[in-house]
């Protein structure tokens, strides 16, 4: 097959003519280069040895689309005859990479509100997270708890650990354990009413709280929101800089405009976020960003 003689039945194809090549040059070509490269090199005397530069076979034919997701730009232009891009260049084509985030940015900004509008009562979870992401929530802000069980204690004097459980959506054993410290303080007395000091403690009135999530940075990453350098995609950038508080129902309204601007059905705003993202340095590739929908409870200013 690799002369133009093919055996008698066999279809053949490109991936024999790759493996017969590969055949030939380990067994026949290779050894002759090498003898013929220490004669040379004998000859000649050159500071720097004269080698032989293997040209490459005809390789297994893959789908321009395929090729465009295993290969650099600059590897592309090579197979074509071009020469690598200028750094200014790369830029450009980096910049536009990421033509559609102004489009999405903008969806985004049309919803939802600045989060200085409302006071953080408690980050609750990473929105689709491990399960027992609330084991990890509780290292948040214990004091903004205490506060919020001050506060609801003043207005209902009456109120239980289950009703503060409720109200300021913690387990109730987390709210009791809480109550227990704050009794060590002398915040509480041993009844769980408040002492004078307690009483006296000047708090934000938790009696209005909301649901809402922000875009923010996982809690498994490192580094800042905002990678130096342009490492952080546009999108990203300008929803960290925003820092705009949203509703389940926006979010899902954000991907029906979404979905009717790209013409995907079903387009989910909650899960895709701020889409893939590659480790620096390596080609591992997340199917999402350092990003993720934080789930909080807020308070309206």
């Amino acid at each position: 097959m690799l002369f133009g003689v093919r055996t008698e039945g066999q279809l053949g194809g490109r991936n024999e003519m790759a493996t017969a090549f590969q055949l030939f040059q380990n067994t026949y070509i290779t050894p002759k280069q090498d003898a013929i490269e220490q004669i040379l090199n004998e000859l000649v005397g050159l500071k720097d040895k004269v080698t032989f530069i293997p040209i490459e076979p005809v390789m297994p034919e893959f789908s321009e689309a395929t090729l465009a997701t295993i290969l650099t730009k600059d590897e592309m232009r090579e197979i074509i005859g071009r020469k690598p891009l200028e750094v200014s260049q790369q830029a450009e084509v980096v910049q536009s990479k990421f033509s559609k985030d102004d489009q999405e940015l903008a969806v985004f900004m049309e919803f939802g509100e600045p989060a200085s509008n409302y006071t953080e009562v408690k980050k609750i979870k990473q929105v689709f997270s491990v399960d027992d992401m609330d084991n990890q929530s509780q290292m948040f802000a214990l004091t903004t708890t205490e506060k919020g069980i001050i506060d609801i204690l003043k207005n209902n004097d009456k109120a239980t650990a289950d009703d503060i459980a409720k109200l300021l959506k913690v387990k109730v054993k987390k709210i009791e354990d809480i109550m227990t410290n704050m009794m060590d303080k002398d915040y509480l007395d041993d009844n769980l009413k408040l002492t004078p000091k307690g009483a006296e403690t000047k708090v934000p009135d938790f009696s209005e709280l909301y649901v809402k999530y922000k875009y923010a940075l996982r809690f498994d990453t490192e580094g800042p929101p905002i990678l130096p350098n342009g490492r952080t995609r546009p999108f990203c950038k300008g929803m960290i800089e925003a820092n705009r508080l949203y509703t389940r129902e926006e979010i899902n309204k954000i991907g029906e405009k979404l979905g009717a601007i790209y013409d995907i059905t079903n387009y989910d705003a909650f899960s895709r976020r701020g889409g893939w993202y590659t480790i620096p340095e390596t080609e591992i590739h997340s199917p999402s960003c350092r990003h993720i929908w934080l789930q909080t409870l807020v308070k309206k200013k």
